[in-house]
């Protein structure tokens, strides 16, 4: 926000989601909310707090990739399924649309064992950069190893690509995800949460 009437703003942003019969929604950063009082804003108009959020961090090492991840340019079908096994059902449909359109340098991971895909992650590099995204894994493979081993096939493929550093964000109720970055050598640098009006 960089305008000179806050309370305007927000009515206009309300206003843009109601058109399209949303409600009206915010992120909110612990570190770099504009303006800073952007949250007592929100909560006095009545909007509830949800899905704290870590932004997590770590040098880029030189690694080698994992036995059983594979590394290609689209994602494949069982990339798909394990991904959209750990979304929202009303994220499924626009997925593809917006995988398809994310830009490169980039590369969808996948670790396979048995000819199964158990775990993805979508790496994407900007700026030095290596953001993971997409990252999940089946239900069934969870304490495996195939998350960490489809994380360490990301820093694997991001290092020689001219990456430094790795960074995801996490929910922060997700406990399992929390230990297996933390196991991983990443560290929080900041938070954020959302806050929406229904």
């Amino acid at each position: 926000f960089r305008g000179d009437d806050v309370e305007t703003a927000i009515d206009a942003v309300e206003a843009r989601y109601r058109s399209r019969g949303m409600p009206a929604r915010f992120q909110v950063g612990h570190n770099f909310a504009a303006p800073d009082d952007l949250d007592r804003r929100l909560i006095a108009r009545g909007y509830r707090a949800y899905d704290e959020v870590t932004t997590l961090t770590k040098p880029v090492t030189a690694l080698q990739i994992p036995a059983g991840v594979v590394v290609e340019d689209a994602p494949s079908a069982g990339w798909m399924e394990v991904y959209l096994s750990n979304i929202t059902p009303d994220r499924r449909p626009p997925a593809p649309g917006i995988l398809a359109r994310v830009p490169g340098p980039r590369v969808f991971l996948s670790c396979v064992r048995d000819g199964q895909c158990l775990a993805t992650a979508l790496a994407v590099i900007t700026d030095a950069v290596v953001v993971a995204e997409c990252v999940g894994t089946l239900t069934s493979a969870r304490r495996s190893g195939a998350g960490s081993a489809v994380m360490r096939g990301l820093e694997a493929w991001a290092h020689p690509n001219g990456a430094t550093t790795s960074a995801l964000q996490v929910v922060a109720a997700n406990v399992a995800g929390q230990g297996l970055y933390r196991s991983l050598g990443y560290a929080e640098i900041n938070r954020y949460h959302y806050r929406i009006k229904e």
